[in-house]
């Protein structure tokens, strides 16, 4: 392919490059808290209005379900993994170089923390019959009793259980005194108090919308829209996509009805000819197929006909890279392997406007030749889509 034809591509395609709309697979809802369990804490945040460390100490003592309200105030969803792990234990004496330190601080937090000692022995990381004398552990021990005691905690700390963290407020001073401290000097919990009414800001607060996931989401929703649009049917509850696999023959098939000629399924593998039994895959550099789990599967009378993978980037980053290799591999694979299949990699927005991305396309374009495309040149070729899906099956 020479470069001017290479050029002309690229501005077709950089033309019809699309923005990320906000407003589109990605909703704010209610907070919808129940408040009335927290009526007495939540009086008394609203009487000071300011607290010392003192106070917040102790109020978290009496009150540890006042964490939530201060999380929901100070944040605009939860706090973070690593903030509720800073908060539920000692990262200095976790993090220490001194392996002496680290398991000493290890037993003193399991004498003081049930759960969080029947946990350690739910797992065996510590015998039933009680704390083992650290004078005793020795060698390979040690630094499996470290291992798997961290391991532990980060479970914990991930699932973020407000029952054991409003245990550990209640039972462990310096554990209420480390989140008093991150909430007043850190998160400048006095000054945010000044400006809100809580009660009132907590019946009115919105939960963020899920930012990481919006750009997949994004892509989907957009191709769902044109393949709607184009008269392609989403056949989540027929037979023939209620099983992870879709298959490539006519004999297990569905028989849909007339007015289903041509229908599409979402989160799909579908059975390769190549190899039977087994889904069409990106190609490892051993050659060997490996499952994979296509966005969206367009079906002619029931036959898988064309995969698709989309994505969207607002930015450049190592991922695009991933993605560039994996769909190149599973483009030239199934072009070679399976006949009357296509794969399409459906990407846009704004990182292919940067030299970065042209770059990129200019590379991808003589390989992928007319199967890379943008939601608009996507919903401008649906219609010689069909027709190639048709023809498939002459």
């Amino acid at each position: 392919m020479i470069q001017e034809e290479i050029n002309r591509l690229y501005d077709h395609f950089s033309s019809m490059v699309h923005f990320l709309n906000p407003i589109v697979g990605e909703s704010e809802t209610a907070l919808d808290m129940n408040l009335a369990p927290y009526k007495d804490a939540l009086d008394i945040i609203e009487q000071r209005g300011r607290f010392e460390h003192s106070e917040l100490t102790n109020l978290l003592a009496e009150h540890p379900e006042a964490f939530d309200l201060f999380e929901q105030i100070l944040q605009l969803s939860n706090f973070t993994t690593a903030q509720w792990t800073y908060m539920m234990f000692d990262l200095e004496k976790l993090n220490s170089s001194d392996i002496t330190e680290v398991i000493e601080y290890l037993l003193l937090t399991l004498d003081q923390d049930d759960h969080l000692r029947d946990c350690f022995v739910k797992k065996k990381i510590i015998d039933s019959r009680g704390l083992p004398d650290p004078t005793e552990i020795h060698g390979r021990e040690r630094i499996l009793l470290v291992l798997r005691g961290k391991q532990e905690i980060a479970r914990l700390s991930k699932n973020r259980d407000s029952v054991h963290l409003h245990s550990r407020l209640s039972t462990i001073r310096s554990v209420r005194e480390r989140v008093a401290n991150y909430l007043l000097d850190a998160k400048g919990l006095n000054s945010v108090l000044e400006g809100v009414r809580p009660r009132v800001y907590l019946t009115n607060k919105r939960k963020a919308a899920d930012t990481k996931s919006a750009h997949g989401k994004y892509g989907s929703t957009i191709l769902s829209t044109r393949l709607k649009d184009a008269g392609f049917k989403e056949c989540r509850n027929l037979d023939i996509c209620k099983q992870k696999m879709i298959r490539r023959g006519g004999t297990t098939q569905l028989v849909l009805s007339q007015d289903i000629e041509f229908c599409y399924c979402t989160e799909k593998q579908v059975e390769s000819v190549a190899s039977p039994g087994t889904s069409i895959s990106s190609v490892t550099g051993s050659g060997r197929p490996l499952s994979k789990r296509f966005d969206f599967v367009l079906l002619h009378q029931g036959k898988p006909r064309v995969v698709i993978e989309t994505n969207f980037y607002t930015t450049s980053g190592s991922k695009i890279g991933v993605n560039e290799k994996e769909y190149l591999s599973l483009y030239r694979y199934i072009k070679q392997n399976e006949k009357g299949l296509r794969f399409i990699w459906v990407t846009d927005g704004n990182h292919w406007l940067t030299s970065t991305g042209r770059r990129m396309f200019e590379r991808l374009v003589p390989d992928f030749e007319n199967s890379l495309m943008n939601f608009g040149t996507f919903a401008e070729a649906l219609g010689s889509i069909r027709k190639q899906m048709s023809e498939a099956d002459d």
